[in-house]
């Protein structure tokens, strides 16, 4: 019995220490499992940190979008008063700038006038039997030349062949007297192109050759640029820039001066050479749409969708608006006639009206001369009572 309680003994040791074994094993277990729950609890506490930072982030980042629509708003609202103001400064720019040249005209036309009287009293002391010498300007003629009646009369001299006539076939003028100056004169419609210039890289709106005889040719653009070209080469000569967004909507040229009217109602009149501005021509109420040089590039005629001509004094260093023409339909082309006193003006009606710039009337309405609007109108070389026209 005693072996026996001895042999227990020994057992129940053994089984004590493998209970205090597994018990110290679980106790090593649940502290580990302690610590992995406080780094747990660790990594929650820093991502909910984070969490928090991104939310106050992104409540920054909507306070800031509000605070940047607002702004852009105002710099909308901001940027629309500036352009009615600048829009309304343009305005009164345009409006004071013509009551500036008219007071300038009346002033230019008021020392014009006491230095011819004070030439002729001093002709009339120095040499009071002699008569005063003729004015020599194109405009003075106004005044000493005799106002002739111009009385053109509606006959049609030629009707070009349509696109199916031969293109090479030449148009006989309408025969007249033997004597009759170009009475042998023929057209022959081009079969071909003989030189291509690319002038601009949107519509050209106008293309003249230089009045004088030179061989440059001027052309106008939907870019607001006039250009001129040498007819010899093919070359760019000159660039002439007018107001960016406006229109160029026609042009002309004669020697070295060239003129651009632009739909920002306003001619301008520049040196070719120097490709510098002279003149800046305003006067009208609306956009321009023809415009004509005349008397050897000292006058300006241009044509307006206020329903006006107007004839421009360029001869001297300030110009001088001298004599407005006015009719109730639009014009859309002038000319002038070899004279440099008949004038002729296409409108949206279809009709022509003769003018005299000598008297500013209007000699001839020649109503429904086209169905439709006349694009151009031009006069015979030789005579100022023959007209070709457009439409």
């Amino acid at each position: 019995e005693e072996g026996e309680e001895k042999a227990d003994a020994v057992r129940t040791t053994q089984r004590l220490n493998e209970l205090q074994e597994i018990n110290s094993s679980h106790e090593d277990l649940i502290l580990q499992l302690r610590q992995e729950i406080e780094r747990g609890q660790k990594a929650i506490s820093h991502l909910q940190g984070e969490v928090d930072d991104a939310k106050s982030t992104t409540l920054l980042a909507e306070k800031q979008y509000d605070g940047l629509k607002v702004t852009i708003r105002s710099l909308q609202q901001e940027n629309d008063v500036i352009k009615k103001d600048k829009r309304v400064l343009e305005e009164r720019l345009v409006t004071d700038k013509g009551k500036m040249v008219e007071e300038m005209n009346s002033l230019t036309e008021m020392v014009e006038q006491l230095r011819n009287e004070n030439e002729t009293l001093q002709t009339n002391n120095r040499q009071p039997s002699k008569p005063e010498p003729k004015p020599t300007s194109w405009f003075s003629t106004f005044s000493s030349a005799p106002s002739v009646p111009i009385t053109p009369r509606l006959e049609e001299k030629t009707k070009f062949p349509s696109a199916s006539s031969s293109p090479s076939s030449p148009i006989p003028a309408k025969s007249g007297p033997p004597n009759q100056k170009m009475s042998s004169m023929v057209a022959v419609v081009p079969s071909a192109e003989k030189k291509k210039l690319q002038s601009h890289n949107v519509e050209a709106t106008c293309v003249r050759y230089d009045g004088a005889g030179n061989n440059f040719v001027v052309a106008s653009s939907s870019d607001s640029t006039v250009k001129v070209f040498d007819t010899s080469n093919g070359s760019l000569r000159a660039t002439l820039h007018g107001t960016s967004g406006h229109p160029m909507m026609s042009c002309d040229m004669h020697g070295s001066v060239v003129i651009g009217a632009s739909s920002d109602k306003t001619c301008r009149v520049w040196n070719m050479r120097s490709e510098r501005m002279l003149h800046h021509l305003v006067g009208h109420q609306h956009k321009l749409t023809c415009v004509r040089l005349c008397a050897q590039g000292e006058a300006v005629l241009t044509g307006s969708a206020d329903r006006s001509l107007k004839v421009w004094d360029i001869s001297r260093q300030t110009y001088r608006q001298t004599t407005t023409l006015s009719h109730g339909s639009n014009p859309h082309c002038v000319d002038v006639g070899p004279d440099s006193f008949s004038a002729v003006s296409g409108h949206m009606d279809g009709g022509l009206r003769f003018w005299d710039l000598r008297t500013g009337d209007r000699t001839v309405d020649l109503s429904e001369i086209h169905s439709e609007a006349i694009s151009s109108v031009q006069f015979s070389p030789a005579s100022s009572t023959q007209v070709l026209t457009n439409g």
